[in-house]
């Protein structure tokens, strides 16, 4: 995944300077044509309200690229931006929703007439990604994605159809070389469409521009990306479904071993056995809980006993001491995921799977339907597929019943 620049940063700023200009050109072009003080005819108005609106998405790119540099810390000091809140998946939503809502808006014009039509905005993800510390979505750990070129759904991509054997070995002159078991399958798939129809909303909702902002990115945006996520999990395979990590051969199964955090950790040391790198721990909420929970002999007579650790997500050891031992490096991040199964576990090198989705995320507004109520329903669709390239790279550890909290010793 790509780490953030001041470079990149700066090769930002000289794009809107650029565009600044551009603007400004074309508004001296007309003075000099009809004077300072000429009006913009329609065609004009469209042309330049266009330009205005391309600053305006690249001021949203900047201020957010300036966040990821901030969060990783390497924001130059004094540099003047606003930095707030919010990374990954989540960053690029409330982007997208904020262009979406400028642009449902200009639809109507200026008579505020909400009009039935469709829109082709944003991506639904940054590529590259740009990697984050302490992922909120496991979208945001997927850090291998494709974006199609063409208007088609189609792809390809190459599986490991058996685990590595590695025969590789001395071999003197002349003599025949061993064969390593390297297999290899190309699999041609298509992307799915992942859409939701939205309720009806009162029309006036789109004179509100926060209101829509916000209503886009935890509704519509929100669902697609949640139905991706459950897909790349657990989906089935049947009917339109894909088939996600839970259903795939091959992958490497870490049976319940004595407790959750013994478990945990036979499941890092059988990955570093088959020399898999993993990228990511994946965990239901309650297994998470349970985690944190987790204190000395907690059902005998030191209940109330000092925490084990500092917990599962952004563990900083909190005073108790780190939880490495269970989760090995910093550089493995965790992700609380409700689309994975309580009691079921992820450890992967999420680079084996490939995010496949097309250029833009499309949204349809019916207007016409609620004419009578003075109301408004949306649709949106985001064209998405996805591949798991090498099975063996994919953890699925069994954790119990993952209700449970974890007996251990008494401390001394």
């Amino acid at each position: 995944m790509a780490t953030p620049t001041a470079e990149h940063l700066a090769r930002l700023e000289s794009k809107r300077s650029v565009l600044r200009r551009q603007a400004e050109q074309f508004l001296d072009g007309i003075a000099e044509k009809r004077g300072s003080n000429a009006n913009l005819d329609t065609a004009e108005q469209v042309k330049f309200a266009a330009m205005t609106q391309d600053i305006a998405t690249m001021d949203e790119t900047i201020r957010q690229y300036a966040e990821d540099l901030e969060r990783v810390g390497e924001l130059p000091v004094g540099l003047a931006h606003r930095v707030a809140s919010g990374s990954g998946a989540e960053q690029r939503g409330r982007l997208w929703s904020s262009d979406t809502a400028d642009r449902l808006r200009a639809m109507g014009g200026e008579a505020r007439a909400v009009v039935s039509g469709s829109l082709d905005v944003p991506v639904l993800l940054d590529i590259p990604p740009v990697a984050i510390p302490f992922p909120k979505r496991l979208i945001d750990v997927l850090g291998n994605r494709m974006q199609l070129q063409s208007d088609g759904l189609a792809y390809e991509y190459y599986k490991q159809t058996a685990p590595r054997v590695n025969n590789a070995a001395p071999v003197p002159d002349l003599a025949a070389k061993p064969t390593s078991q390297l297999t290899v399958t190309a699999v041609q798939e298509r992307c799915r469409v992942i859409a939701t129809l939205s309720d009806y909303v009162p029309t006036r909702i789109y004179w509100h521009f926060d209101q829509i902002n916000n209503w886009l990115y935890n509704q519509l945006y929100g669902c697609v990306l949640d139905e991706i996520e459950q897909q790349v999990i657990s989906g089935d395979g049947s009917g339109e479904n894909m088939t996600g990590i839970l259903n795939t051969a091959g992958t490497t199964n870490i049976a319940f071993a004595t407790d959750v955090p013994t478990t945990l950790r036979g499941a890092l040391s059988a990955m570093q056995t088959l020399g898999e790198v993993p990228t990511a721990w994946c965990l239901n909420p309650v297994d998470a809980q349970n985690i944190d929970l987790l204190r000395w002999d907690p059902t005998g007579v030191n209940a109330a006993g000092g925490f084990l650790s500092g917990g599962y997500e952004n563990d900083t050891g909190n005073g108790f001491g780190t939880s490495a031992n269970i989760f090995g490096p910093d550089s493995i991040r965790r992700v609380v995921t409700p689309h994975l199964p309580a009691g079921t576990a992820l450890l992967a090198d999420f680079a084996q799977l490939l995010l496949v989705f097309q250029q833009y995320m499309r949204l349809d507004i019916d207007a016409y339907t609620g004419f009578n109520t003075n109301s408004v329903r949306f649709r949106a669709e985001s064209f998405v597929g996805f591949g798991v390239l090498r099975p063996q790279a994919f953890a699925v550890i069994n954790l119990g019943s993952g209700t449970t909290t974890t007996r251990t010793p008494a401390k001394k």
